[in-house]
């Protein structure tokens, strides 16, 4: 999965999301880096030297991309996986104003925080109920 957030994202903005979601995250100077929880999902999130174009296909947007996150999802591990990157967007966007798109290989978009607020394209399933 791929998260790409607009310019003037900082890592302390990042750092501050993941530390309220209780996450450790070792940090360097244009990097920050960790797991998410015991599902075993990394993440990375790097500042790009500078603003470029959104790369994930079908959406247009009017601002640069300034910075990239990956999630690495194991397989048997992926609705766990992606329950925890929605929990991080909803953490971050109710922190922070900063725009992104959520894609998957930068092909199919699972979320889009714009100006009016966040869209999740591809919502998770619910537990079953009983």
């Amino acid at each position: 999965m791929a998260l790409e957030i607009e310019s003037g994202v900082s890592l302390d903005d990042i750092v501050s999301s993941l530390l309220q979601m209780g996450v450790a995250v070792e940090r360097g100077e244009d990097v920050c880096y960790g797991f998410l929880t015991e599902w075993g999902g990394g993440f990375r999130f790097t500042l790009n030297p500078r603003p470029e174009p959104l790369v994930a296909e079908g959406e247009t947007v009017e601002w640069d991309v300034g910075m990239v996150a990956t999630f690495h999802l194991r397989a048997a591990n992926l609705m766990m996986g992606l329950e925890e990157i929605y929990r991080f967007m909803h953490v971050f966007a109710d922190e922070h104003r900063h725009r992104f798109v959520l894609s998957f290989q930068y092909e199919t978009i699972y979320a889009v925080r714009s100006a009016v607020g966040l869209d999740l394209r591809r919502t998770l399933p619910s537990e079953p109920t009983s």
